[in-house]
């Protein structure tokens, strides 16, 4: 989110169509340009359609819409805040760390098609 935020605030007019935003993506960030997927793009839309701080605005003759970000929702971000790695205690790491489940053998996971433990070919 942070990202297309930055896209649309980089105007004057802070709006831009889904192009624009597209394209500012690719040129500040080359990754979506040259190793990405283009499933982003989707992630793109789908971002704006989900989070209501991103406002459709249709031109005046309807042909063309802009995307801004709600009035009360807009920060002003650095690339610095956005970047900016929190650093945790140990025991707050070890206390959120993912415990894992061990299967008996032979079971399988639910909706999993992989046998978990020897192959029940051998």
């Amino acid at each position: 989110m942070a990202m297309i935020q930055f896209a649309i605030n980089s105007p004057e007019k802070k709006r831009m169509t889904l192009k624009d935003i597209y394209t500012w993506m690719e040129d500040h960030f080359p990754y979506f340009k040259h190793i990405a997927k283009p499933g982003w793009k989707n992630s793109i839309r789908h971002n704006l359609s989900l989070h209501d701080m991103f406002v459709r605005e249709t031109s005046p003759n309807g042909k063309v819409s802009f995307w801004t970000i709600h009035p009360s929702a807009n920060r002003f971000l650095t690339l610095d805040q956005v970047f900016k790695q929190q650093k945790r205690p140990n025991a707050e790491l070890r206390r959120n760390a993912t415990i894992k489940t061990e299967l008996p053998l032979g079971a399988r996971r639910q909706g999993s098609t992989r046998t978990w433990g020897p192959s029940s070919s051998q």
